[in-house]
């Protein structure tokens, strides 16, 4: 949240909140896809499912990061 503007707090928890909500469905989904090949390939599914959303937010948040702490040193 400190990375983000404040006026869009209110967008960013809302768009947080729908991905806490549609994470169990898809984890069902997912477990039920890849539980016939063990449990340890639907746990190692499950982990990298989780780092989606660092992959593709990371390089954004690193960047704004940077020039956040630039522009106060």
């Amino acid at each position: 949240m400190r990375l983000v503007d404040a006026e869009l707090h209110g967008r960013l928890f809302a768009v947080l909140r729908t991905t806490m909500q549609a994470t169990p469905p898809l984890g069902a989904l997912l477990a039920s896809l890849t539980l016939r090949y063990g449990t340890v390939t639907t746990v190692l599914a499950a982990a990298a499912m989780m780092g989606v959303p660092a992959a593709v937010l990371g390089p954004y948040l690193i960047r704004r990061a940077t020039r956040s702490a630039g522009r106060c040193g």
